[in-house]
């Protein structure tokens, strides 16, 4: 599932709830998927194909294609049409802050999302992630 000759290492998978057989792979330049283990397709890559190491994935549960990844250079980003289409939703979490490293969506209101960073803590946005407070200290 290698995408490109600049990384291959695998960060992070989770299988799409809404479409049995496909899984998304995270990867050291950006998100894979595959279905029923056919040959991968390359998704996102970060802006110079280099800087979008993907090291968190889920799957909204409600909203067919609709995904959000935590990479390494544009921090949240959430994708449309299985990631033909994405955009940064970071506005709330500390300038300094490193990348979360863990995302989830709430499987009860896909619209509540929680990201955990290694030096801030949690936090949580409920507007589908164009908002963000923080919910816990470290």
């Amino acid at each position: 599932m290698t995408p490109s000759k600049y990384g291959g290492e695998i960060a992070t998978t989770v299988f799409d709830p809404l479409t049995p057989g496909v899984l998304y792979v995270g990867t050291g330049i950006g998100i894979c998927s595959t279905k029923n283990g056919s040959a991968s397709r390359h998704v996102y890559s970060g802006p110079d194909d280099r800087d979008g190491h993907v090291h968190a994935i889920t799957v909204d549960p409600t909203s067919l294609g609709t995904m959000y990844a935590v990479t390494y250079c544009e921090g949240i980003i959430k994708c449309r049409d299985s990631g033909r289409s994405r955009r940064p939703i970071n506005r709330g979490f500390v300038p300094d802050c490193r990348s979360p490293y863990d995302l989830e969506v709430d499987p009860r209101d896909p619209s509540v999302l929680y990201a955990l960073t290694p030096d801030v803590g949690l936090f949580k946005s409920t507007d589908g992630g164009q908002h963000w407070s923080r919910a816990s200290q470290p």
